[in-house]
């Protein structure tokens, strides 16, 4: 899937890479840099910490009193989202919501009637998109990262890099992977067993590109192992479990982010 139409006017600019807001002058700007993310409309803008940034599933950070991340700009009646924007807490509420209001239009008014508190617009689209979902994804997924691996956030200086991080990101799989329950009696035992053993990917299902898996036959025989000792449990297929391991845990593709990990930790990874 290539970018949807959030992504797609992307370029790269001095110290990072720029998102415009769309349509012009009626979305902010989403501006990733090494120092942190800007949000601006017109002359507007407010300085956002990679930090203080969420992503749903990540647990790995305590959540503080400022907080601010992507979300839907609205949604349908069936809670399918639409669109792209920021919402902010804490010390971000204010600046996201004079932003708010420096975007206000009419479609705007409209399309965001069920939206409350300091959410402001980057790209308020009319109808539902798997394609701007996915952007929408992939630049949460990228902030966090770059709360979780600092050291990366150089590479966001070199215009190399950062071109090579928006091709990828456009031609490379970026899709989250939702969680699963199953079906079948055995699927469910199996990945409800997998994730108490901790094999899960937490940010949007994917594994980072440096994060390195346990062996194939570990993971397997863990899982068969503690399948075998739940006595409420029905006797494992290891063919079956050995399939769910790989298709939910090692196979996953990590997230399109190699260009921006310095270059031991890209050696490693290779």
């Amino acid at each position: 899937m290539s970018v949807g139409d959030f992504l797609r006017a992307a370029w790269v600019i001095e110290g990072g890479f720029l998102v415009p807001g769309r349509p012009a002058h009626k979305a902010c700007d989403l501006v990733l840099t090494a120092d942190g993310v800007r949000l601006r409309a017109d002359e507007l803008e407010i300085a956002l910490r990679y930090e203080d940034h969420r992503v749903g599933g990540d647990q790995s950070v305590a959540a503080g009193p400022d907080v601010w991340y992507l979300r839907p700009w609205t949604a349908t009646r069936g809670g399918d989202p639409i669109g792209v924007a920021v919402e902010g807490h804490g010390g971000y509420e204010r600046g996201v919501a004079a932003l708010r209001a420096r975007t206000r239009t009419a479609f705007n008014r409209f399309t965001s009637r069920s939206v409350d508190g300091a959410v402001a617009p980057l790209y308020p689209a009319p109808t539902i998109s798997a394609a701007v979902d996915a952007d929408r994804v992939v630049v949460s997924v990228l902030c966090r990262t770059l709360a979780l691996r600092p050291t990366w956030r150089a590479a966001l200086g070199d215009p190399a890099a950062v071109t090579a991080l928006l091709r990828d990101v456009d031609t490379k799989d970026r899709r989250p992977r939702p969680e699963v329950t199953g079906l079948r009696r055995r699927t469910v035992e199996t990945l409800i067993t997998m994730r108490l053993l901790g094999y899960v990917h937490r940010l949007a299902g994917r594994p980072l590109p440096d994060v390195p898996l346990p062996p194939d036959d570990e993971v397997v025989a863990a899982v068969l192992n503690r399948l075998i000792a739940n006595p409420t449990a029905l006797r494992p297929d290891p063919d079956t479990v050995a399939a769910l391991v790989h298709r939910y845990y090692l196979d996953v593709p990590p997230w399109p982010f190699d260009s921006l990990m310095p270059e031991p930790s890209r050696r490693t990874a290779g």
